[in-house]
């Protein structure tokens, strides 16, 4: 029997750090600093979309989902490999695909996740379905960007007028307060509301903090409630929270139709695959019935004129309708965001301007 050494070679030292590199990537865990850093970043549209198109294709196809999803956990970086890893967990425990899908929310964008889970139950075309569930990506991109970047933006210029803010009250306002208490002159009005503002930044600074931890929690506790809720709530404030849902009611009845089911069939399939919890008990509550409650009445009677209507086009140009609505409102506000953005730093730069300029010339003034 061969002696083992009694300090490891480098040929051993290797072969121990690749298999625990193999380990660690069948896990789903992060093996280098690089992927620890990449953790931080939000995942992609890409990605989520690209994620998307392999299930729809795995669905259509037939496939085994669980070698093909181990392999892209391997391609993957930061959380959208953890999301995957989660997914590959649960097909381990022998769970279905679509149902495996629930236990990494945040994977998929919800309109995917939607069109996945009709298509799976209706045994129809999932790369038809997610067409019907979403406006095409080469007028959706674009939107998406622009909002992303109004939104990076504005986070950008926050985290620059917060340490601007900090360092004023701290350092800059109490040498005022101290200058003008020992030249017995009055204070300047600016520096007063500077100061009165401070304090009231003070007393609710807890507020944003507060809700920031309630929204993390939500995340973690209630992923599918939480998303459907943001969802809910970010489109209502666009004011086509009506036109996405009828969107997704006229998508599900089109792919339905393409599979060649009934409507009421693919009413119940949105009641069952929706992430969007209001949506889900309207459609249970309406028994089948292809309105709803969401459709205009003349779009449920357009439905109703064409029942031998096998394709769905009738409910996809409908569908595709309210899409574009919801579409120019989203590209409306990327569009609004950012002057809105800039104004307000100009006008916070314009204030402070005055809080450190004005006091300085009328204490000149009273010298003088």
């Amino acid at each position: 029997m061969p002696r083992r050494p009694l300090f490891p070679t480098f040929a051993a030292l290797a072969e121990s750090l690749l298999r625990a590199r193999e380990r660690r990537a069948a896990s789903g865990r992060p093996d280098s600093l690089a992927e620890i850093a990449a953790l931080l970043l939000p995942t992609s549209s890409g990605q989520r979309r690209a994620l998307a198109g392999l299930l729809a294709t795995i669905l259509d196809e037939g496939l085994d989902p669980l070698p093909l999803l181990r392999a892209w956990m391997a391609d993957e970086r930061g959380w959208q490999r953890w999301r995957v890893g989660g997914i590959v967990q649960a097909l381990e425990r022998g769970m279905p695909l679509v149902a495996a899908l629930e236990r990494a929310p945040g994977a998929l964008r919800p309109q995917d996740a939607t069109a996945l889970a009709v298509a799976a139950a209706m045994h129809g075309d999932a790369g038809r379905a997610r067409g019907l569930f979403d406006a095409p990506a080469a007028a959706t991109e674009p939107v998406e960007r622009s909002l992303r970047w109004a939104l990076g933006y504005a986070v950008t210029l926050a985290l620059i007028a917060l340490p601007m803010t900090l360092f004023l009250a701290v350092k800059i306002l109490p040498q005022y307060q101290k200058i003008f208490e020992d030249f017995g002159a009055r204070e300047s009005i600016w520096l007063s509301a500077d100061l009165r503002f401070m304090q009231w930044i003070g007393q609710v600074w807890w507020i944003p903090v507060a809700a920031g931890v309630a929204m993390v929690v939500a995340g973690l506790v209630a992923p599918r409630l939480w998303r459907a809720l943001r969802r809910r709530l970010g489109l209502a404030g666009l004011g086509v929270l009506g036109d996405a849902r009828a969107a997704d009611l006229l998508g599900s009845i089109a792919a339905a139709r393409g599979a060649g089911e009934d409507a009421a069939r693919g009413v119940a399939a949105l009641a069952a695959g929706s992430w969007d919890q209001g949506l889900r008990a309207r459609l249970r509550d309406a028994a089948g019935r292809p309105g709803a409650g969401i459709l205009a009445p003349a779009e449920t009677a357009a439905l109703a004129g064409f029942p031998a209507d096998r394709d769905g086009w009738v409910s996809q140009a409908l569908a595709r309708r309210h899409r574009e609505r919801v579409l120019g409102r989203t590209w409306l506000l990327g569009e609004v965001l950012l002057p809105i953005v800039v104004l307000l730093f100009g006008v916070f730069v314009f204030f402070q301007a005055l809080v450190t300029n004005v006091p300085l010339f009328e204490l000149i003034r009273g010298l003088t």
